[in-house]
């Protein structure tokens, strides 16, 4: 691994770090084995982790889930070969939003239109630090918001 590999990799650990892992799925093989998924595995291994959710953030998943679970196309352009493709904007959409909820709300601000200027940002430490008060703007947020249907809730109860 190169040194610029290295940093980006302990950089990307820092930024998960602060991030709570709610629900994932995935495919996986050991790096570095000459083993293949659908010939020594099956095509998927799943490990789903479930962590309880207020109902604001459940209602959130849920919408999110809806709006962006069907990832296969349909792909005609073959005439005779008719063949399921990834539409890509809607996989990337549900691997974040499923795996971290507050990607849901930092989803525009993760989209790179070009990856060799978000690497060199990367680099330079910019994006990193924008990133990161992205993330605890939208944690700030969502916490007041949070404390606001908790009182709203608190008020309700002793109303009756």
């Amino acid at each position: 691994m190169t040194d610029d590999l290295a940093w980006v990799a302990t950089a990307m650990c820092a930024l998960l770090r602060r991030l709570m892992v709610r629900w994932t799925m995935a495919s996986s093989l050991p790096i570095g084995n000459n083993r293949t998924i659908e010939k020594d595995i099956s095509p998927a291994k799943k490990k789903i982790l479930y962590c309880p959710m207020t109902d604001e953030e459940g209602e959130a998943y849920k919408t999110y889930w809806a709006k962006n679970s069907r990832v296969m196309t349909l792909d005609r352009s073959e005439p005779g070969n008719p063949k399921y493709t990834w539409n890509m904007e809607k996989l990337r959409k549900l691997v974040m939003g499923s795996s971290w909820l507050a990607f849901i709300a930092l989803e525009k601000n993760v989209i790179a239109k070009s990856i060799p200027k978000a690497l060199n940002a990367l680099r330079r430490n910019i994006l990193m630090p924008k990133f990161l008060s992205a993330l605890e703007a939208v944690s700030d947020e969502r916490a007041v918001c949070l404390c606001r249907a908790e009182r709203s809730r608190n008020r309700r109860s002793h109303a009756t």
